[in-house]
């Protein structure tokens, strides 16, 4: 299906993504050891770690890309980007100075890639500690509304109590996601793998 947006002459799937993947490395027996985590935008990784009877979420495993990194604002700026109201909004030159993005990174995004808005994703290696109970990939629409602490805790609470699969728990916690939005919901999408 093509999205086409007749007021701008603009094919909306030219906006491009953000993203979030892991690979994993596992050791001769099987178990999972190290992540690789590859992030651009605002998806990101989120681990799960289970102390005493809780789960805690481990912070600062991905970079968010957005108006709040210094670095990433002077690389869009340097191609005549601002910054207004914590969006990265193209010059007035463009054509589409009404157009603005949460990210400064995004794959795809026909139009704001000649303004400094790159596909590069930051990569971050992780090892993992024997308690780490969950892995987590999520794009802002389940971030912009739960905390890391909420959504690890909602992930331990549908695995304890919801019949089914990880597939299952997942689908539980975009529901979630869903139903904590005051407004429009963003994109919400999310991937749980359990790690023990």
């Amino acid at each position: 299906m093509v999205y086409y947006n007749r007021k701008y002459g603009m094919l909306l799937q030219d906006f491009g993504t953000t993203a979030v993947m892991a690979a994993l490395k596992r050791d001769s027996k099987g178990s999972v050891v190290d992540l690789l985590i590859a992030n651009a935008g605002d998806s990101v990784a989120i681990i799960g770690r289970q102390i005493g009877e809780g789960v805690t979420p481990m912070d600062k495993i991905c970079v968010v890309d957005n108006a709040h990194e210094l670095n990433e604002v002077r690389r869009v700026a340097v191609l005549g980007s601002t910054v207004e109201e914590n969006y990265i909004t193209p010059p007035e030159s463009s054509g589409f100075k009404w157009a603005q993005l949460a990210v400064t990174r995004s794959l795809g995004h026909n139009y704001f890639e000649k303004y400094g808005i790159i596909p590069d994703p930051h990569i971050s290696p992780y090892t993992l500690n024997k308690a780490d109970k969950y892995l987590i990939l999520c794009s802002d629409g389940v971030t912009d509304v739960l905390s890391g602490k909420d959504i690890v805790e909602a992930v331990s609470w549908f695995d304890h109590n919801c019949v089914g699969s990880m597939e299952e728990v997942s689908k539980e916690l975009v529901k979630y996601s869903l139903r904590n939005w005051d407004d429009e919901a963003d994109n919400t999408t999310a991937i749980v793998v359990k790690l023990t």
